[in-house]
């Protein structure tokens, strides 16, 4: 493994454009990335060249044998059944090729409510799987959590940014463009119109704060199942010219609109299957210096500092939500405050490129078997 390059393969199933442009900070390792699918179509053609894609298990295990790899990053495991032929072809194919293992996590949720029945199998599979690899990379504390619970030593958990690098603070940047849009007074929202990422709380939140500031206008990109709820309401409130919605927009085209608003609200809300893993919404909005109002669940408070780079208020709690977003709203101060100190964290902590190359050091570090024990869960 002493070559200029070490060839490491990256198993994904779904990708999307902010954990896989990042990919190109290597400079260390010779990525080739295998993935199944590209469900939230927010890459252009162009930004899949160099990828392989696969289409089944047999197929994965193949195109893994033909680029013989170094190194494999096998892909989350909970993230059941999706991912469950690209977990056990890393795996196999590591033993095949005398390729080390490790793999990401970063699914929060406990198994039992996630999976239910099925959870002491998937724990198993879990265990199994965790006992190949020389390392696992935790995104946040819920998947220290689950890893603990199967028997997997600290030794071989670490924390950092992998897979989810963080956000391209040179592309998610700072000050109004000429070619920005303008929507006047706007809170904006980006993702899913769905009830996880708290929707319906958004829309009474909104109402109440029309209240007191009606210039102000809330903008949507993103598509989901509430999308004729969101109308209706409009509809029932008069809010059509004050409710924009966007559709989806493209990754890269997003910094322009976190620029036109005033703040970013992502008021996520726990399901039973599911919880934010880590909130990239609120990591690109901070990067670009407009402050966050979201929730205090999943891995968010992990990566939003309350009153500091934005407001965190309790989960499903309308009320709290309208408040926060009505403190930032009337305090011109706070807003650039709140920005100035979000631009700064997402600079020196969230950084994709900075992330890589410390994760570069990191990962041959392991490789090499020297200490990293200052990365180490403790």
């Amino acid at each position: 493994m002493m070559t200029d390059k070490i060839k490491m393969a990256m198993v994904s199933t779904g990708v999307r454009r902010d954990t896989l442009a990042p990919i190109r900070h290597f400079t260390k390792f010779e990525i080739v990335h295998f993935y199944d699918s590209t469900p939230y179509f927010d890459l252009y053609p162009e930004e899949l060249s160099g990828l392989v894609r696969y289409k089944n298990f047999f197929d994965l295990c193949q195109k893994l044998k033909e680029n013989h790899p170094e190194v494999i990053q096998g892909s989350e495991p909970y993230g059941f059944p999706r991912t469950l032929q690209a977990c056990v072809a890393s795996y196999l194919m590591s033993r095949t090729l005398n390729a080390p293992l490790f793999f990401p996590m970063l699914e929060n949720s406990p198994p039992e409510s996630r999976f239910g029945f099925l959870s002491p199998a998937l724990k198993r599979y879990l265990k199994i799987y965790a006992s190949q690899c020389f390392t696992i990379l935790c995104l946040n504390n819920g998947v220290i959590k689950s890893l603990r619970e199967i028997g997997v030593s600290d030794d071989k958990l670490i924390r950092c940014n992998w897979g989810t690098w963080g956000v391209e603070t040179d592309e998610f940047t700072p000050g109004r463009d000429k070619n920005d849009p303008d929507f006047g007074r706007a809170i904006l929202f980006v993702g899913r119109l769905d009830e996880a990422k708290g929707v319906p709380y958004l829309l009474q939140a909104f109402k109440e704060v029309k209240k007191s500031a009606t210039d102000v206008k809330l903008v949507m990109i993103g598509n989901g199942p509430l999308h004729d709820e969101i109308k209706a309401f409009s509809r029932a409130n008069s809010f059509e010219k004050d409710i924009i919605l966007l559709g989806t927009v493209k990754n890269r085209d997003l910094p322009k609109y976190f620029r036109a608003a005033l703040i970013t609200v992502a008021p996520s809300v726990t399901m039973s299957k599911w919880q934010e893993q880590i909130g990239m919404v609120n990591i690109q909005s901070m990067s670009c210096a407009t402050p966050v109002v979201s929730t205090f669940s999943g891995a968010i408070p992990e990566y939003v500092k309350h009153d500091e780079t934005g407001l965190l208020v309790r989960e499903r709690d309308s009320t709290s939500l309208a408040e926060a977003m009505a403190k930032l709203l009337k305090d011109e101060d706070l807003r650039k405050r709140f920005g100035a100190n979000a631009r700064k964290h997402a600079v020196e902590n969230l950084d994709a490129k900075k992330n890589i190359v410390a994760n570069e050091k990191l990962l041959l570090d392991l490789l090499n078997k020297k200490p990293v024990s200052e990365t180490s869960i403790t």
